[in-house]
């Protein structure tokens, strides 16, 4: 294993080196060490290796996978915040001229704006083909009945991002299809999410953008565990075309889109 990881430059490894002789020393727990194992791999690779920046990473990942940990969640917050806030480490790219000063709203794709199925749906939307172990498989997809005025007036409205959970394979072809438009500007899928508890979460924090002006919306109350401060809830769906959630949540956004500070606003949203 010790082998495996040092299959990178002779210079990272000397600058690398003392961090190990510093868990031996302070016994850190085990499931410390095996945060190491990821980030170390990532700072194997890059060419501006800093042994206080890798630390002090794999401490953060160490207190979002140790159930432990978890209750020291301010700590957690603001090496979240340090840590994200280096050069290429953040999951969005810099926000462009025309988004400046928008709230950022992160989006959910399954039954928050579309549902899917293997099963042949007589009225799908879409169809995609999606490869899983070398056998193709048909993807039938409903849109969500106001899906295209609801992203028009998002898009109108806010810098807009789709945050997914599924596969990128299935979730970035039934985006194309779903996103003629362009409203989203970025896309993430399950690769960016962090995996807690069972759980795939949509860790705001690591996106690089203001926590104060971040919005996500999402039909899975796991999905943003971390930050339900900054959620606005949204019914499942799957096949009822009466539906008019997303219609209903217009008015909503276009309030929240002229707030300075979402806290306020959310929790004034969801009263007492």
């Amino acid at each position: 294993m010790l082998h495996s990881l040092f299959l990178g430059s002779p210079i990272r490894y000397v600058q690398l080196y003392p961090i190990f002789i510093f868990f031996v020393a302070t016994r850190v727990p085990c499931c410390f060490i095996h945060c190491i194992v990821p980030v170390f791999k990532t700072a194997n690779h890059s060419s501006d290796v800093c042994p206080y920046i890798f630390l002090g990473r794999a401490w953060a990942a160490h207190l979002v996978l140790c159930e432990a940990c978890c209750i020291q969640s301010d700590l957690l917050q603001c090496l979240q915040y340090q840590f994200y806030q280096i050069p290429g480490t953040c999951l969005l790219p810099e926000v462009i001229q025309q988004d400046l000063g928008k709230i950022c709203v992160v989006i959910d794709l399954d039954e928050t704006l579309v549902h899917s199925s293997f099963k042949p749906i007589s009225n799908a939307d879409f169809i995609v083909p999606v490869e899983i172990e070398g056998t193709t498989h048909q993807v039938y997809v409903l849109k969500r009945p106001y899906v295209d005025e609801f992203l028009r007036r998002m898009g109108e409205l806010f810098e807009c991002v789709l945050f997914t959970a599924s596969l990128a394979k299935y979730a970035d072809p039934v985006t194309d299809l779903l996103d003629k438009s362009g409203v989203f500007r970025s896309r993430l899928f399950r690769e960016s999410c962090v995996f807690h508890q069972g759980c795939y979460v949509k860790d705001l924090s690591r996106l690089g953008r203001d926590l104060k002006k971040t919005i996500i919306l999402d039909n899975s109350p796991a999905s943003y565990i971390f930050h339900p401060e900054n959620a606005v809830p949204v019914q499942s769906w799957f096949d009822d075309m009466a539906d008019t959630e997303l219609l209903s949540l217009i008015p909503i956004f276009e309030d929240l889109s002229e707030t300075e500070d979402i806290y306020t606003s959310l929790g004034q949203l969801r009263g007492p």
